[in-house]
């Protein structure tokens, strides 16, 4: 299995985005990806913009929920969705934004689910001060498939103090596919923002304003042999890039949420970022699952490749190599690949 960017340093803002964007569906671009049996979209709160396709249980509320749907076709699904809270009981807080026309979430989620301006607007809030934990939890799973979920909320414009963790739990392996829409770091994690003290598996999300439509997400994940994982979600009070988390009276819980089912590896990595430095020297940003091995090579045509490096050991679910072989001045345009060796 293969991930592959092309590297254009005269487009790199555009094409940065386009790898987000194509990121969001668990691709790589040009590279392999697992064959998708079934996708699945719940909305919170409906609106104009929801499928009659996607299941509409509340996302808060211990006991809520029931069984997904089949976003294609409509049919019922083994796999359910189950809400639990521990702690204060989350609250059931009343208007959410939308998110940008062409972010990382519109992209996935426009004509499934309505993000903003639902028709019963509703967003689900979590106090650190009640230790609330909100955790959604999916069940009747395959144990010889793998799953991708991807998820956001959008509370609205005025409240960047207001911030959510989340993690996958109860899974025997999953991979971060975390996308960050635009250029504030309104996401990180452990890798992207040290200073945060989050541990490997978690990612912090402004819930409070997220119109940029970033998401959270994990390809590959392994529900094991009961066929069950959770995503729990707590109020951030840490240190973030901007704002001051540790004054927000609640962060906010996902609105919207996306499952799909696939074969028995999932997507495994796939390359989420490229930039280059002042030199040109061009650095990507690959997710891969922690503790394994994983080679870059190089090609300026996509048929002649040159390797890189063979032991590039992720670490944190992150794979960054900067190339300091290839003189990247000298070319038009270089491609680049991540795959096991």
């Amino acid at each position: 299995m293969t991930s592959l960017v092309c590297f254009n340093d005269e487009d790199m803002k555009k094409y940065t985005h386009l790898l987000l964007i194509v990121a969001v569906f668990g691709l790589a671009v040009g590279g392999a990806s697992a064959q998708i049996n079934w996708e699945a979209f719940n909305d919170h709160r409906t609106g104009p913009d929801t499928s009659p396709n996607a299941t509409a249980w509340e996302l808060r509320g211990f006991g809520a929920g029931g069984p997904l749907k089949d976003i294609a076709s409509g049919d019922e699904l083994k796999a359910a969705l189950t809400v639990e809270e521990e702690g204060g009981a989350t609250d059931d807080f009343g208007m959410n934004d939308a998110v940008e026309i062409g972010s990382p979430a519109d992209l996935l989620f426009a004509g499934k689910c309505t993000i903003g301006g639902a028709v019963s607007p509703g967003i689900p809030g979590i106090r650190n001060s009640s230790a609330t934990v909100l955790r959604l939890r999916f069940t009747n799973l395959d144990p010889s498939k793998r799953y991708n979920f991807r998820g956001t909320t959008c509370r609205g414009s005025l409240y960047p103090d207001r911030w959510t963790v989340f993690k996958v739990v109860e899974a025997e392996d999953s991979v971060a596919a975390h996308t960050m829409g635009g250029e504030e770091q309104n996401l990180f994690t452990a890798a992207t923002y040290p200073e945060s003290n989050l541990a490997s598996d978690e990612v912090a999300l402004n819930s409070g304003d997220n119109r940029r439509g970033s998401l959270v997400g994990w390809d590959g994940i392994d529900p094991g042999a009961d066929g069950t994982f959770a995503i729990e979600a707590r109020q951030f009070i840490g240190k973030a890039p901007y704002g001051a988390p540790s004054n927000g009276p609640y962060g906010y819980g996902l609105t919207v949420i996306y499952l799909a089912e696939t074969g028995t590896d999932g997507l495994g990595f796939a390359i989420v970022e490229a930039s280059a430095d002042v030199d040109g020297r061009v650095t990507i940003k690959s997710t891969a699952r922690t503790g394994r091995t994983y080679a870059v090579d190089v090609s300026t045509d996509l048929i002649q490749w040159s390797e890189l490096s063979d032991n590039e050991i992720a670490v944190d679910g992150m794979i960054i190599y900067t190339d300091m072989i290839t003189e990247p001045r000298s070319l038009p345009r270089l491609y680049y690949r991540v795959r096991q060796p």
